[in-house]
């Protein structure tokens, strides 16, 4: 299959969508607002606009914490319509990097539908607020209910999971030349139609920003190119993969393969010197699965699978997108 197929079948995108990423790199101090931003923006929502600031909102909880701020749930006071807000400090940013101000800008990026959308942004006080799709559940917390009820995540499920996910990360890298830097369960979110989007995209770079060599990421997600200060120069889109793998294998077997470390020594002990994770034949799962994850799990970074590889196994091949939508939502019925 060419990668004129693979992107044909799996990235046709909605041309009516709108979607924004933010991306951003390592923080740097930045006691002034943002300039591209002001204080208010464009919501378009239900087909209307609006102009909203901070002010027209209010806190309902708090959702977690990313790598540069905080992340909320919302409520437009005007229409009770409630939104993802994700409040990054002035501090948390860096002047220098002008992709960072013109991707919180709105409508400048395409839209897909496996990447969590985002409706605008504008400053508040001492932050700046992305107001984001609010999905139900992340699979971190997904994969927590399902563990404590002694279940597992059915294949196909994790089959409609991997496909979003993978399709999401092609994307991002052939058509916006970037790299997401923060594979884990917890940036994959679902909603009750069933639908998987990658979302916090506060360590994505582009793949000609020197950033990219730097050590971000949860750690236990680490390929061990990243982790190898010898290998470091290594670092790059494959690196993605591997952590694309250990989420996929985490939430399949319900455990990351690596414990909390003692110190840095411990970590690169870990990842680099042990073997790669492989599941267990005991587990109610397939060769095409077990295949797919070792693709993704191999250590040497120029034997690691890339990203039509990964289209084109065995386990992503079967996909059928509608009915495993299906299948998803009746699966999450039950944790959500």
């Amino acid at each position: 299959m060419s990668e004129q197929s693979v992107r044909h079948r799996f990235l046709a995108l909605p041309s009516e969508q709108k979607l924004k990423l933010d991306r951003v790199t390592s923080p740097r101090c930045q006691l002034t607002p943002v300039p591209n931003l002001s204080t208010s923006a464009i919501l378009d929502i239900n087909d209307t606009s609006i102009t909203v600031t901070g002010d027209d909102f209010e806190d309902t909880c708090i959702l977690g914490e990313g790598f540069f701020g905080q992340v909320f749930k919302m409520r437009l006071k005007s229409t009770k319509e409630s939104f993802a807000v994700k409040k990054i400090p002035f501090c948390n940013l860096d002047p220098r990097n002008p992709d960072m101000i013109a991707d919180l800008e709105i409508g400048k990026l395409h839209p897909h539908p496996f990447l969590l959308r985002s409706y605008c942004a504008f400053t508040h006080v001492d932050s700046v607020w992305i107001l984001l799709e609010l999905m139900d559940i992340s699979l971190d917390v997904l994969l927590n209910k399902v563990k404590a009820l002694n279940e597992y995540i059915p294949e196909n499920v994790l089959k409609h999971i991997t496909f979003s996910i993978v399709s999401a990360l092609y994307y991002l890298r052939f058509d916006m030349n970037m790299i997401h830097r923060d594979i884990k369960p917890a940036n994959m979110l679902a909603n009750k139609s069933g639908e998987i989007k990658l979302g916090d995209f506060g360590t994505a770079v582009t793949l000609s920003n020197c950033e990219i060599l730097t050590d971000v990421g949860s750690w236990r997600y680490l390929a061990p190119e990243r982790v190898s200060c010898g290998s470091i120069k290594n670092y790059g889109v494959k690196s993605d993969i591997w952590s694309l793998g250990l989420s996929i294998y985490e939430l399949a077997t319900g455990t990351n393969p690596y414990e909390p470390p003692k110190d840095p020594v411990d970590a690169f002990n870990q990842i680099v010197n042990r073997d790669p994770p492989s599941l267990s034949s005991d587990l109610p799962y397939s060769n095409h699965l077990r295949d797919f994850l070792n693709m993704c799990l191999i250590k040497e970074v120029s034997e690691r699978a890339d990203y039509n590889d990964l289209l084109v196994s065995d386990f992503i091949r079967s996909v059928d997108v509608n009915s495993h939508l299906i299948t998803t939502a009746q699966f999450l019925v039950k944790y959500i």
